[in-house]
């Protein structure tokens, strides 16, 4: 493996133009889910982040959504045009977001039947033997 070198599926390296070397690329904002970064580009480039890649990542250049590349097999990445410009990763929690409310209204429920139960008994907690 070449240093400096990114490995893509032949599916996306077919649709790439001629890939530049030079960029400067600066850290803007780091958090659990978003990254971005300010980049500085003279020819088409590749972004890449040594973080795993995920189908929830989307991409966004100048506020503009553009694919996520999957680079190296695992890590996540975009192509960049020349100039400069904003770069964003974030990601999408939005299919999450039902589940969490499913597993609320089921502790709730839970809960509750907890609270009934030993408000039945009158707060004892003893167990009768047969």
């Amino acid at each position: 493996m070449k240093r400096g070198t990114v490995y893509l599926s032949p599916e996306i390296a077919a649709t790439l133009p001629e890939l530049g070397e030079e960029a400067k690329v600066d850290l803007m904002a780091l958090g659990r889910e978003k990254v971005s970064f300010k980049a500085e580009v003279q020819s088409p480039s590749i972004l890449s982040l040594a973080d795993a890649w995920h189908p929830q990542w989307k991409v966004f250049i100048d506020e503009k959504e553009r694919q996520t590349l999957k680079v190296n097999g695992i890590f996540k990445g975009v192509l960049l045009q020349a100039g400069d410009q904003k770069v964003e990763f974030i990601f999408d929690t939005s299919p999450y977001q039902k589940g969490l409310y499913i597993s609320l209204v089921a502790w709730s429920f839970f809960m509750l039947f907890l609270l009934w139960f030993w408000k039945r008994d009158g707060g004892r907690c003893e167990h009768q033997p047969a």
